[in-house]
């Protein structure tokens, strides 16, 4: 996902894809924190999606174009913050953390549709046919599932819950 310090831009100038990153436009603007999990899953959804050589061009074409590397995700958010940079490659959940604490916080999220620039990384539950524990591992699963723990995930850490309850049945439904 691309955050963007919105003191620099609108809306209407940011890029329709994650691909034109790498343009001149963007020199010196663009930050990333490549030895992140979610900058790899990044990556790993681009190379799916546009193939090795695509990737491997756009990865030069940043690197040529001075994309600033950080250790995370929260110092490019404060990088944004002081207008350091002008956009990131950020997961969604750092600019809530930042905007809890600062609800002025100047910056937003800007979605990209039909590329890489639009993932959502997914954390998922399963248990292992091989464990030892299936009936502790089972009810680690029910909790996880409960809609007040799914809603504590969400509202403490920004999260995207596993599940969402759209429509309960009730008796007339059966």
């Amino acid at each position: 996902m691309i955050d963007y310090n919105t003191k620099l831009f609108k809306t209407s100038e940011l890029p329709k894809s994650v691909l034109q990153l790498s343009d001149p436009k963007w020199r010196g603007k663009v930050g990333w924190a490549p030895t992140n999990g979610s900058f790899l899953s990044f990556l790993t959804a681009m190379r799916l999606m546009e193939g090795d050589q695509k990737t491997l061009e756009w990865l030069k074409g940043m690197k040529a174009n001075g994309v600033k590397a950080y250790p995370k995700n929260s110092a490019i958010m404060e990088a944004l913050g002081k207008g350091e940079i002008a956009l990131g490659l950020v997961n969604n959940y750092y600019l809530y953390r930042f905007t809890k604490t600062n609800p002025k916080f100047p910056v937003a999220i800007h979605h990209t549709k039909g590329d890489a620039g639009a993932l959502i990384n997914v954390a998922g539950l399963a248990i292992l046919k091989t464990t030892n524990q299936k009936s502790d591992a089972e009810k680690f699963v029910a909790y996880m599932l409960k809609p007040e723990t799914q809603k504590f995930i969400t509202k403490s850490f920004y999260e995207y819950p596993l599940v969402i309850p759209f429509h309960q049945k009730n008796d007339k439904d059966s």
